[in-house]
């Protein structure tokens, strides 16, 4: 005879073996003391400078005389303003193309799919790091002893600066294209270099055209700060005009930059959309104008391939 089976005595339950919580991460551990570690950072700067909500109340009577001193707004002539506003675009078309112009032999070496070697992909990429590590402030003042104060300086600046983002997005989009057409090249007998010319530029024009426009936005806003070093455009006549404290002319000024800024990110933002549209990718982050116009892009039935146009380092 087999012994029935026991039953738990009344008022207990019988033994439940919960699963084991996996041990942490390395990754997610590093992850929690670098956001901890940040907060703690954060917390002694507000006390080291002494922000506090007293401080920010206090400034508000200085706001106030500011404001004051701030109206009514002086426009400059429509002569003046249109010198300005072409001598600004002048400096950021050129250092935009000069920016294009050196990122494109820098992509093609920094990519693994066209560079020579380890060599060579290591010194791109290094140059390409270095440009962005170095602020275009800094580059701009140098340039200044070297060229003196004018266009040229800031052109230079910016120019070299923006090859830390240009080149690596180029470098970006060349490994992520379909080596197929490369790989058949070279099956036949062809060189790298009828392998470069033969199967990169028209997959990629459309993402250097694209990434060339952004960086141009980019560069707009940024020769208004060059400005104050004596780079020319909108940005010198603001400093000038704030450092005379005729705060009446800087300030129209000001609004004369935030207005040709928001047209020309409009107009950039169209151009890209439309590029992005007949090359048949769809815009992925990008600025509010991208995500505007690329809201009325027509679906396509085929699968679209998605185009990154601001990475985080912008």
């Amino acid at each position: 005879m087999t012994a029935a089976p026991t039953r738990p005595r009344q008022g207990t339950h019988p033994e439940i073996t919960l699963p084991r919580r996996p041990a942490p991460r390395p990754r997610s551990v590093a992850a929690t003391f670098a956001i901890l570690g940040l907060l703690a950072a954060g917390l002694w700067s507000v006390i080291s400078l002494r922000i506090n909500v007293a401080t920010i109340i206090d400034s508000v009577d200085n706001a106030a005389r500011f404001a004051e001193r701030m109206f009514p707004l002086d426009f400059p002539t429509v002569g003046q303003t249109t010198g300005m506003v072409l001598e600004t675009l002048a400096i950021v078309v050129l250092a935009t193309a000069l920016s294009v112009v050196l990122s494109v032999p820098l992509a093609i070496a920094a990519a693994r799919a066209t560079t020579r070697g380890r060599v060579s992909q290591s010194v791109a990429r290094t140059v390409i790091v270095l440009a962005r590590a170095v602020p275009d402030l800094v580059l701009a003042i140098v340039f200044l002893r070297l060229f003196g104060l004018g266009p040229a300086a800031g052109i230079a600046a910016m120019g070299l600066h923006s090859i830390g983002m240009v080149g690596k997005l180029y470098a970006d989009a060349i490994e992520e294209l379909d080596d197929g057409p490369r790989e058949s090249i070279a099956a036949a007998g062809g060189d790298r270099r009828q392998q470069i010319w033969s199967a990169i530029p028209q997959a990629l024009m459309p993402q250097v055209v694209a990434t060339a426009l952004h960086r141009f936005d980019i560069n707009l806003r940024t020769s208004v700060l060059l400005g104050y070093v004596g780079v020319g455009g909108i940005g010198q006549a603001i400093a000038d005009s704030l450092r005379t404290l005729d705060y009446h002319r800087g300030m129209a000024l000001a609004l004369l930059v935030l207005g040709l800024c928001i047209v020309v990110e409009a107009l950039s933002g169209t151009i890209r959309a439309a590029i992005m549209r007949r090359s048949g990718a769809a815009v992925a982050g990008g600025t509010w104008v991208d995500r505007l116009f690329a809201r009325r892009t027509p679906v396509q039935a085929a699968p679209v391939r998605q185009v990154q146009l601001s990475p985080p380092w912008t």
